[in-house]
């Protein structure tokens, strides 16, 4: 199932927060954290929304690229 389907199947009050956490995201990408291993040569940024985490991208200085909205514990996999 992709992971942005999972996201559409999550209760409402969760779908809001990870809706106003891509808005903050918008605003200010350099609140999520930058992750290593092998994250760490695509630059992917992790952003927290409990139970969810969003993976993103920083494409130029005026957008984001959302590779992922998940449950933390399937995300990082």
């Amino acid at each position: 199932m992709s992971p942005f389907l999972r996201f559409k199947d999550c209760d409402d009050p969760t779908r809001e927060r990870v809706k106003e956490a891509l808005r903050h995201l918008a605003k200010h990408p350099l609140d999520g954290k930058p992750l290593k291993g092998h994250f760490q040569k695509d630059k992917v940024w992790s952003y927290r929304v409990w139970p969810y985490r969003i993976l993103y991208r920083r494409v130029g200085s005026e957008w984001l690229d959302v590779l992922s909205i998940e449950p933390r514990k399937d995300v990082y996999r």
